[in-house]
């Protein structure tokens, strides 16, 4: 028999959004901004003085951030706790950083049905399932 059970997760965006940036002649330039190396700079600032155990825990959670090839990325409460902690200690944000802030401090909560490991009757065990 499988048991089953809700996870909860953060669904964050970590597609690309356009910024507007004003050159030194004030004429205006939109690029891309770089949400996922932003992200990184943020959770791994000195101003954050992390320890190593943190820092180890942060480097999970931005590896597994990299590694997304889609636009959105389920993260489990306790990763998001800990990148949610980045970003309120944090000083030092601008008017880009706007949407970045808001996708991480504002992440909607979701729930996923998640499918234990069991053991059949015949000993072959069952991998752990999002549906």
């Amino acid at each position: 028999m499988n048991k089953h059970y809700l996870l909860t997760m953060r669904e964050l965006k970590i597609s690309n959004y356009k910024v507007t940036i004003i050159l030194p002649n004030g004429t205006k330039r939109e690029e891309d901004y770089k949400i996922k190396e932003s992200i990184s700079m943020v959770a791994t600032s000195p101003i954050l003085k992390l320890n190593g155990r943190d820092l180890l825990k942060t480097a999970k959670v931005l590896d597994k951030i990299d590694d997304c090839k889609e636009n959105t990325i389920l993260l489990e409460e306790e990763e998001y706790r800990h990148l949610k902690s980045a970003f309120e200690k944090f000083q030092g944000f601008s008017r880009n950083e706007r949407e970045l802030v808001e996708r991480v401090l504002e992440a909607p909560m979701v729930e996923r049905v998640v499918k234990s490991e069991v053991k059949t009757e015949d000993g072959k065990e069952e991998g752990n399932t999002l549906k």
